[in-house]
């Protein structure tokens, strides 16, 4: 580690540097050079599920620490899902506590955030779980706005000319 340079701050440059590389696939990362322990994510929802066509932006800052400490993780974008806090966008998932192995890395954090949203745990009514799931996507996490279910459409008043002068409403 060269110039004071942090071990924490090593292994995150060497973690952003194989990003770089391969920043292209389903999960993005943004970040500010100037602060390299505060990134955003982008997690595209995985196909066959409620969240298949959203884009989920992720806040994650990095502590001193890591690799031994997990980086703090949330949801920016809102979603719907039984192990994520729709309030904060905590998401609560053991590899950020107890499970998390200096081994892990950013971009498999993201990947197991990922699978969370391929196999969300629903507790009973999937098909409910599913329906309120898929309009928050749309709602929160996609360029088209919901429809819950009915397609818009837009009215136009049949034309009427307004008199430009008060001798036109006198018949």
């Amino acid at each position: 580690m060269s110039d004071g340079q942090s071990f924490t701050d090593q292994r995150i440059q060497n973690e952003l540097s194989a990003i770089r590389h391969d920043n292209s696939g389903d999960i993005t990362f943004e970040w500010d050079e100037t602060n390299i322990r505060h990134l955003v994510a982008t997690i595209i929802g995985p196909n066959a599920t409620p969240y298949e066509g959203g884009r989920f932006k992720i806040d994650i800052h990095i502590p001193d620490g890591f690799p031994i400490k997990p980086p703090h993780v949330r949801f920016i974008t809102k979603i719907w899902h039984l192990n994520i806090c729709s309030k904060n966008g905590a998401i609560r998932l053991s590899l950020f506590d107890d499970d998390w192995s200096p081994g892990t890395g950013l971009e498999n954090a993201m990947v197991s955030v990922q699978a969370l949203l391929s196999a969300p745990d629903h507790y009973g009514d999937s098909s409910s779980f599913s329906r309120k799931a898929r309009i928050w996507t749309r709602k929160y996490a996609t360029a088209d706005p919901p429809t819950n279910g009915t397609t818009k459409t837009s009215r136009t008043r049949p034309s009427t000319k307004t008199p430009a002068q008060l001798k036109d409403f006198i018949p």
